[in-house]
């Protein structure tokens, strides 16, 4: 069998999409390593990979960024925050992490790296080893075009020579002035891993690897003309449910005549009051049934001063279970719960603008498949008003439900495996597996 490594920044949008091809691959008979935080050993352990912690890099809790960054919370959120977490929570733990790495590979070699696509030391490592390397995104793909604008910015494409031009001149602006700073670092990083300067981009982690792996459909990312032939589309990336979750007590309620409408808090930003109460706020005298998660936060305070009582308020609930009762989705435009929901023909609501949320929801909006308040302070007035339209306006779940009918064509677990061990094989590294 094959020893391959998965490497990935200790959030749980990071772990939690790799899961299925870890699972996938070691049960087509290779071995599973996993770098990540040590919160995440469970977890990955639970897909038959072996986790290895982080050593000489920052094991962090995603949800409290300010505890192990405190400077972090004296700034402004948005750009200044965003500029903060390029260079200390992503540039800077590289050199740990090439450390961390190496001394692994001094007690067990590697055939092949799968990296999230936020883990630049992967890269590094490839350039140093010789190992292959491939990359799972987590994001709205980051490869720069001639035909988009550059990530970040949340502008869908303009068609024409004006189009053209607006993306050139903003591509110069982010790479060379709003982020210049960030990419000076990003050279400075390689140079003190003995590694070349490099034309790419620090946000394109694309550009820089043999085999990318998209975790969308095409129908839910921009069109590019000069779409570089190492990405490749494998449909969403699910994590599994947790095993032996319980259903709550009022789940026969979803069978019900009333709406169901989801109201998820995320895992970062877990502050009830960004999203979660203003939703509730706003569906209170709502002819629906509210069904939120708050991402781990103590529902019973929120309870207390929310006493709706078409609300349904817990810590998770397995999402692949819940969302063929749903008719409406507000988020606030994670990746995977977006995805989920339009997997099941949901159209959503998103509310999110740090993390790569604004490009989440201007695909959102670009799609037709629900509305982009580009807050991440929606208020309730807001909320109310594009529930209310997406549940009486057809056009929102049709085009739901048209991106419904792509994702069922993908299998991302199968189609990401077989990629890899193609990878392996082109390599000479592909040992025993099965081949299914």
């Amino acid at each position: 069998m094959s020893h391959i490594l998965f490497c990935s920044n200790p959030f749980s949008g990071h772990v939690r999409p790799g899961l299925p091809i870890a699972a996938e691959l070691v049960a087509r008979g290779h071995e599973v390593s996993w770098y990540t935080g040590s919160r995440f050993a469970r977890l990955v352990e639970s897909a038959g990979a072996r986790h290895v912690p982080l050593d000489r890099a920052p094991d962090f809790d995603e949800a409290d960024l300010g505890g192990a960054f405190p400077e972090r919370d004296r700034l402004r959120a948005g750009i200044p925050q965003l500029k903060f977490d390029v260079r200390h929570v992503f540039l800077d733990p590289m050199v740990g992490h090439v450390a961390d790495l190496r001394a692994l590979l001094a007690e067990r070699p590697v055939d092949l790296i799968v990296a999230e696509s936020t883990f630049g030391a992967a890269v590094i490592l490839a350039e140093q080893t010789g190992i292959p390397v491939v990359a799972y995104g987590i994001t709205p793909l980051t490869s720069s075009s001639r035909d988009t604008a550059p990530s970040g910015l949340g502008l869908p494409p303009m068609a024409g020579p004006l189009g053209r031009l607006r993306d050139r001149c903003l591509t110069a602006l982010v790479e060379r002035v709003l982020f210049g700073a960030e990419q000076r670092r990003f050279q400075e990083v390689r140079a003190e891993l003995g590694v070349p300067r490099t034309r790419a981009f620090f946000m394109s982690a694309a550009d820089d690897v043999p085999l990318y792996l998209h975790g969308t459909v095409p129908e839910f990312e921009y069109p590019r003309s000069d779409l570089a032939a190492n990405v490749r589309f494998i449909g969403a990336l699910v994590p599994p449910a947790p095993a032996g979750a319980a259903r709550p007590a009022w789940w026969s309620e979803l069978s019900g005549d009333r709406p169901v409408v989801l109201v998820t808090q995320g895992t970062v930003k877990v502050d009830p009051a960004m999203l979660l109460e203003p939703a509730i706020e706003a569906l209170a005298d709502e002819d629906v049934l509210v069904v939120a998660t708050t991402g781990g936060v103590d529902p019973a305070p929120i309870l207390a001063r929310h006493r709706a009582g078409n609300v349904r308020l817990e810590r998770f609930i397995p999402f692949p279970d819940l969302l063929p009762h749903v008719d409406a989705v507000v988020t606030n435009g994670g990746y995977g719960g977006t995805q989920q929901a339009l997997m099941h023909g949901v159209p959503v609501v998103t509310a999110g603008i740090t993390e790569g949320k604004l490009e989440i929801g201007a695909r959102v909006r670009w799609s037709g498949a629900g509305i982009d308040l580009r807050t991440d302070r929606a208020t309730a007035d807001g909320l109310r008003t594009a529930v209310r339209t997406v549940l009486n306006d057809p056009s929102y779940r049709r085009a739901a439900q048209r991106l419904a009918s792509r994702y069922a064509e993908y299998d991302a677990p199968r189609i990401a495996a077989g990629l890899i061990e193609d990878e392996l094989a082109r390599a000479g590294r592909l040992v025993g597996a099965s081949g299914r």
